[in-house]
């Protein structure tokens, strides 16, 4: 991806008419919607007067809504760092997922009323670390959509040097929000701010997946799994090969396997 006059280029802008003043971004802040689709999330943002600079999709659709020198109205009450009303400071990112789900009778998991009905396989279970909700599900963020979300920081951290932290909705206002959550990997994201970027040769990285991190035989997931490395293992990454990262398990500099960059921290 790459920013131009203040845009994507070559990805959709459909305008929102909620937006402010001119603003020099010192952040990225991630939210998750709450909900379904993008043109779902679209019009209720649209609805209640509020708006993000961009949403993304499920897939990794990527659709701009307010130019990224312009306040969005994403935020609300805010501090970071000395930093007040993030919205005059951020650039806001809306990655559509349900967030938190209940547990129903038969093990699987719901917001009820509001959400689908999602396997157990489709969330990560864990109590926030702002205290509440505790011990949920939440819907896991699925491996296009973390590309995507990426691609896109990077794509804003090379356009705007002034930004120099990505930060999540319940980092800035902890009282009031859980978003984007525990199943957002957002160490990896905050690696990014490093300017050298995850998937340096030879670097040593650090599993930070709660669950454990699946390698696998290839470079994506349609390859076998050939191994689960357990959370806070350590590994050497071998070359950079984008979003999927060689392994060297052994440290004999041999590939071992693949593993998806979201889910390693560099050490």
């Amino acid at each position: 991806m790459r920013v131009a006059s203040h845009r994507l280029v070559d990805h959709e802008f459909r305008a929102l008419e909620h937006f402010g003043g001119v603003i020099e971004p010192r952040f990225v802040v991630v939210h998750y919607t709450a909900g379904g689709s993008l043109d779902g999330s679209f019009a209720a943002l649209d609805r209640v007067g509020l708006s993000a600079h961009v949403l993304l999709d499920r897939d990794g659709t990527v659709v701009q809504l307010v130019e990224f020198n312009r306040r969005a109205f994403h935020a609300g009450q805010s501090r970071w760092k000395g930093f007040t009303g993030l919205n005059h400071h951020s650039i806001g990112i809306e990655v559509c997922n349900y967030g938190w789900l209940l547990r129903r009778g038969d093990g699987r998991f719901q917001r009820p009323g509001e959400t689908p009905v999602f396997e157990p396989e489709q969330v990560v279970v864990a109590s926030h670390r702002n205290g509440w909700p505790r011990d949920v599900g939440w819907e896991i963020y699925p491996p296009k959509q973390l590309a995507a979300l990426r691609e896109l920081c990077a794509a804003l951290l090379d356009a705007y040097p002034s930004i120099g932290e990505i930060v999540g909705h319940d980092d800035i206002a902890p009282e009031r929000k859980q978003d984007p959550g525990p199943a957002m990997p957002m160490a990896s994201l905050q690696h990014l701010t490093e300017r050298g970027g995850a998937g340096d040769a030879g670097r040593t990285y650090e599993v930070i997946a709660r669950n454990g991190l699946r390698l696998r035989a290839g470079p994506g997931t349609e390859h076998a799994v050939v191994a689960v490395m357990r959370a806070g293992q350590r590994v050497t990454v071998t070359d950079d090969q984008g979003v999927w990262y060689p392994v060297d398990l052994e440290g004999d500099g041999a590939i071992d396997g693949f593993a998806h960059g979201d889910f390693l921290r560099a050490v």
